[in-house]
C-alpha cells in the first residue's frame, strides 16, 4: 500500500479501537480526506536546524509506513517571530496531511504531524478548533485550565482538547512526534494567555497567514466570560 494512506488507514483504526465516543467526530472528520483523488506535489525540503530532531525522532521507529510519510510531507515553522522565546519558534514544526495545505485538500478538517523539540514549552493557549493528539515517538506533558494538574502522552496515548480549552504542552526530554487532528472552526485565533505581576490575565492573537506561519496580531484583557469558556467541562 501507498505509505501515506497506509499511515492514514492506520490511525483511523488505532483510534477506532479505542471505542471513545468523542473520538467519533474525528474518526468521520479523518474518513472525509478524498484519498483518492489527485494529491498535492511536494514542495522542496526544509533547510531547518529542528530538522535534526525529526531524525532523531524517527531513529527508533519501525512503523514503515509513518517513516516515509514524516520524510514525503512538506514542513514547516510553525510560529516565526522574533518576539517569542527563540527555542519555542525554531522548536515547533508540523507537516499537514490534508487540509487547506497537505498532500489531500480538505477545507472541512485539518490533520497531519507535529513536531517538538527538547525543551520546547507552548504556553497556556485557546483556539475554537477541536484537536487530537496522538503520540508516536517521546513524551508530552498537557496542563488543562490555569491550575490543572499535567498528564503526560507516551507513544500509543491520545489527547482530546475540546473547542476554546485553555491547555499547555511541555516536552520532557527527547523530541515529540505527535499526528494531530483538528475539527470545527479552522480560522479563528490561536490566544496565547500570560498573567502580569498583578494576576491579571491577557492574551495575545495570532492567526494563521496563507503561506507563512502564524503571525501576531495583537492583545486584549481576559474576560470573565472567556475565562469561564476557557475552564468549561473542568472539574
Amino acid at each position: 500500500m501507498d505509505p501515506l494512506l497506509a499511515y492514514h488507514t492506520a490511525l483511523i483504526a488505532d483510534l477506532e479501537s479505542r471505542g471513545d465516543a468523542e473520538l467519533e467526530a474525528f474518526i468521520a472528520a479523518l474518513k472525509s480526506i478524498d484519498t483518492a483523488g489527485g494529491r498535492v506535489a511536494a514542495a522542496p525540503s526544509l533547510a531547518h536546524p529542528a530538522m535534526a530532531h525529526l531524525e532523531t525522532a524517527l531513529s527508533g521507529l519501525r512503523d514503515a509506513a509513518l517513516l516515509a510519510t514524516a520524510r514525503d510531507l512538506d514542513w514547516s515553522q510553525v510560529f516565526a517571530d522574533d518576539s517569542i522565546d527563540p527555542l519555542l519558534a525554531e522548536g515547533m514544526l508540523a507537516a499537514p496531511f490534508a487540509g487547506r495545505k497537505g498532500r489531500f485538500r480538505n477545507d472541512e478538517m485539518a490533520s497531519g504531524l507535529f513536531l517538538l523539540a527538547p525543551g520546547v514549552s507552548y504556553p497556556l493557549h485557546t483556539h475554537a478548533a477541536r484537536e487530537v493528539y496522538f503520540c508516536h515517538v517521546g513524551r508530552l506533558s498537557l496542563r488543562h485550565g490555569t491550575d490543572g494538574r499535567p498528564f503526560f502522552l507516551e507513544p500509543g496515548d491520545y489527547s482530546i482538547t475540546p473547542s476554546h480549552r485553555l491547555h499547555a504542552l511541555d516536552v520532557v526530554g527527547a523530541p515529540v512526534l505527535l499526528s494531530y487532528i483538528w475539527i470545527g472552526d479552522l480560522s479563528g485565533a490561536n490566544w496565547w494567555w500570560s498573567q502580569d505581576a498583578d494576576g491579571a490575565w491577557q492574551r495575545s492573537g495570532w492567526k494563521r497567514v496563507p503561506g507563512a506561519s502564524w503571525q501576531l496580531q495583537g492583545a486584549e484583557a481576559v474576560t470573565a466570560e472567556r475565562m469561564a469558556e476557557a475552564h468549561a467541562g473542568l472539574e
